[in-house]
């Protein structure tokens, strides 16, 4: 079955045409990534219906989202690893992707989280949307929780998603809007829950956060919202906690049968981040298969 779209007289008019359905510049079809240009000839040969261009996959949310961004958009990411960091830097250079600005700052640090964002703003000029995404669901039981280890918790799952709004929103005014993206999680509606509840309340505390900001900064034309991941197959997740007696309690609490991956988490993201939302703002969006 041809696609309408291949009736167009040039590639141009067929490109700018699917430039309005999609947010990417690059697709995923048949495990291999190919490239916009491409496409016309993929579907002129049947090998591919216009219903079944994907968007892009990646191993993990940080790559499928520099897949998806628009080419035309500057990319970079703050964080403390930076051996994580150049692996990921160079996996996207292996697609032929244009390498994103990683700077080195520990989020917890809100002096080095200010900084960070101006070196940003510096280098790559106005910062249209923020997604805050780092984390750490380490496992801990309420008893064992000390002074030291409840603010290191809270300074990684919550405290840096504060800050770094606090610090982009001025911009975000005076260009006249933005997107704020924060992650939080399922994992305090579950009614079994991991052992972490440090993470659940800061993950809980990101809800009201994002309804906070939404409310206060929406005459500014700035749009928050939330993204609350179910239990997204991760290396670290598999590595650590994915058993075959989990997975099946996965799957018989999960409406759809089957796992969640980190691209599925990217292009609501994505979507949040995008024009196409711009009248959504102050909602919480669950992506888990239907768990809760």
């Amino acid at each position: 079955m041809k696609s309408d779209w291949v009736s167009f007289e040039t590639e141009e008019a067929w490109y700018q045409k699917l430039q309005k359905h999609l947010s990417t510049a690059l697709v995923y079809i048949i495990d291999s990534y190919i490239t916009i240009e491409d496409i016309p000839k993929w579907l002129q040969r049947g090998l591919i219906r216009s219903e079944n261009v994907a968007k892009v996959i990646a191993r993990d949310i940080k790559l499928h989202l520099n897949k998806l961004l628009i080419e035309r958009h500057q990319k970079f990411f703050v964080g403390r690893n930076k051996e994580a960091a150049k692996k990921l830097i160079d996996k996207i250079a292996s697609n032929g992707d244009e390498k994103p600005l990683f700077i080195c700052a520990d989020l917890a640090d809100s002096s080095a989280i200010k900084l960070a964002i101006q070196k940003a703003r510096d280098q790559l000029g106005t910062i249209h949307t923020l997604i805050n995404n780092a984390a750490n669901d380490q496992r801990h039981t309420t008893l064992e929780v000390t002074e030291k280890l409840w603010d290191e918790l809270m300074n990684i799952n919550l405290r840096h998603q504060f800050i770094i709004a606090q610090a982009l929103i001025p911009q975000m005014i005076g260009n006249g809007g933005g997107a704020i993206i924060n992650m939080s999680s399922n994992c305090f509606l579950l009614p079994r829950m991991a052992s972490y509840p440090c993470y659940s309340i800061a993950k809980s505390a990101i809800v009201g956060l994002t309804r906070s900001l939404a409310s206060e900064f929406g005459a500014n034309n700035i749009r928050v919202n939330c993204v609350m991941p179910g239990w997204v197959m991760t290396k670290r997740q598999i590595n650590k906690w994915l058993t075959a007696e989990a997975e099946k309690e996965l799957m018989q609490d999960q409406a759809l049968k089957k796992k969640l991956y980190p691209p599925d988490i990217a292009r609501m993201t994505l979507f949040l981040a995008a024009d196409d939302s711009q009248m959504i703002s102050k909602q919480c969006f669950i992506v888990d298969g239907g768990r809760v």
